[in-house]
């Protein structure tokens, strides 16, 4: 008969680890959650895009209620913050929603972008310290779903650009990104050298989009790279 392995003994390092990693997503996903509550209050939610909204945010109070299940369990007392939080995700959610839907689309990726920058973050960090296995599937899946919002919302936002302002700089930009979050590295190199050598960006953030273009650049298949040359500062 199989004996049920048994649970890694957690030390205090472990322990504050775990509650640290619960607080702050318990946090984040009730931030998350708010934020397109507040946009499906000015967006239709029966349009495409109201669809697409409501169920993102129909993963997020999953996400949520996990969160709530685990402040509980683990013993972890929330953030300070935490109405707060909650006023500003809804406040943020309507605001950008006010703004239009390329305001909107923005705010989904940024926020996940940062969301799936801690999941990976903690997931590793618990699979390196071998503790609560089930925790680190949590993250993991969460994370997933995250990186799925931010993908959702960068194709939006180059759909927008591509529709009411096709030459913006940002379009260039929003596709470069949207290039390399689907592993095209070439096109990614492309357009964020397109993205640099334009007059809308100072010769600081330029020369961050141009080593960017190399970055994806060396990870494309063998080219020439004597086209791709870095501007001399005036």
């Amino acid at each position: 008969m199989p004996t049920k392995r048994k649970s890694k003994k957690l030390n205090s390092q472990d322990r504050k680890l775990i509650q640290e990693i619960i607080r702050v997503d318990h946090a984040g996903e009730h931030g998350a959650t708010q934020i397109y509550r507040g946009q499906l209050a000015i967006f239709n939610e029966h349009t495409e895009f109201g669809k697409e909204i409501k169920e993102m945010a129909e993963q997020e109070e999953i996400h949520k209620s996990t969160f709530d299940e685990l402040i509980v369990k683990e013993d972890v007392k929330p953030t300070i913050m935490f109405p707060i939080w909650n006023i500003a995700g809804y406040a943020l959610g309507v605001g950008t929603a006010l703004l239009g839907k390329k305001a909107a689309m923005a705010c989904t990726v940024a926020v996940e972008e940062v969301i799936g920058q801690h999941y990976e973050e903690q997931a590793e960090e618990l699979k390196k310290r071998k503790i609560k296995p089930q925790l680190l599937k949590t993250v993991k899946k969460f994370r997933e779903d995250e990186l799925e919002h931010h993908d959702i919302g960068l194709e939006q936002l180059v759909t927008w650009y591509q529709q009411n302002d096709p030459l913006s700089p940002w379009h260039t930009l929003s596709r470069a990104a949207l290039f390399a979050q689907n592993n095209e590295e070439l096109n990614a190199a492309r357009e964020y050298r397109r993205a640099a050598e334009s007059e809308e960006y100072d010769y600081e953030h330029s020369m961050i989009l141009y080593r960017k273009s190399i970055i994806h650049l060396a990870h494309a298949e063998p080219v020439s790279y004597t086209h791709l040359t870095l501007p001399t500062k005036a």
